[in-house]
């Protein structure tokens, strides 16, 4: 009985013991598996970044050449193509005074005022409405045709002779110059990347002045030299061999060329690189993977234009913009 005292005391303490050396372990072994997670899931978020980081880097390095030469023809077809948009739209500012001038039309002053009137009006309308159309179909498409339809009104308009032919026509012409920019705004987001995206826009917006520098030469020589008519034909006929090149010849976005897409289209954008990180994690490991629905015309006008705040502020500013520039010119 003496002896069993001590041994059952000893059993009880290296049972204490095991407990706690066993206690130990699994903590330790916990604390292991916890930094092991967040090492793992560290080394996702890094990258997840390292990624959206280098969306525009990583382009470069894994397009081949071929990409940047249909890159650069694509920038050059927009950029062109809207000069002659902008073209065909100022041909009638510089032949108007030859119009006037002209004893054949018996137009004056207040009949060239009566035209440009109308033209703004088609303009604007054309413009909402072709962002839209622009969403559902073929952009470059859309952008050559409606360059094609906007350089054969320039010629029809110089087969006229009645202010009611002149108005009909230039007013078809404001609603086909509509095409033009949100055609060019969609083509360029899909070759370029977030981050070069705002040179390249840059580089773009040197095509209003292009068009600009290109009217009062080609139009104004035209209709001063070999008569009015020709201030309108010279401006259409260009219009109409650009457009065809640009049906012809510009893609809509890389993939259309067979390239891959210039970002990933499932990855969140935005200035907030932890939470997209941590979101695109999340969505990775708890949603199952879809296939991509395209919007409907109605959600495209409604969610994503006439419930924007920011897009009413931005057409209140461009709205005196343009009063500004329409007094000037």
């Amino acid at each position: 009985g003496s002896r069993r005292e001590p041994l059952s005391r000893s059993n009880r303490f290296s049972g204490r013991s095991s407990a706690w050396v066993q206690g130990r372990l699994a903590t330790q072994g916990g604390r292991r598996r916890a930094v092991d997670d967040n090492g793992a899931r560290t080394a996702v978020k890094v990258r997840a970044s390292t990624d959206g980081a280098g969306a525009s880097a990583g382009v470069k390095e894994k397009q081949p050449p071929a990409f940047y030469r249909v890159r650069l023809f694509t920038f050059i077809g927009i950029l062109v193509g809207y000069a002659c948009y902008y073209l065909t739209r100022n041909s009638l500012t510089y032949t108007a005074p030859v119009m006037v001038a002209s004893k054949d039309l018996g137009l004056d002053v207040s009949s060239i005022g009566a035209m440009t009137s109308i033209f703004p009006i088609a303009y604007g309308m054309s413009k909402f409405v072709s962002g839209v159309l622009g969403s559902m179909m073929s952009a470059s498409r859309l952008l050559g045709l409606g360059l094609i339809c906007t350089g054969l009104i320039n010629v029809c308009f110089g087969f006229g002779s009645s202010l009611a032919w002149f108005c009909t026509l230039w007013a078809m012409n404001g609603i086909l110059q509509g095409v033009g920019g949100p055609c060019c705004a969609r083509i360029l987001t899909s070759w370029f990347a977030t981050e070069e995206r705002g040179t390249y826009w840059g580089m773009w917006n040197i095509a209003h002045n292009l068009g600009g520098f290109m009217a009062p030469l080609l139009a104004g020589s035209a209709a001063s030299s070999l008569g009015w008519k020709w201030g309108m034909w010279a401006p259409g006929m260009i219009g109409m061999v650009v457009g065809c090149i640009l049906v012809l010849g510009v893609k809509d976005k890389p993939e259309t060329a067979g390239f891959d897409p210039v970002e990933d289209p499932t990855a969140g954008g935005g200035s907030d690189g932890a939470t997209s990180e941590t979101e695109a994690v999340e969505e990775e490991e708890e949603l199952p993977a879809e296939a991509p629905q395209k919007e409907s015309i109605r959600q495209i006008l409604f969610d994503n234009v006439l419930k924007n705040p920011f897009i009413w502020g931005m057409a209140l500013t461009y709205f005196f913009v343009y009063v500004i520039r329409q007094g000037v010119t």
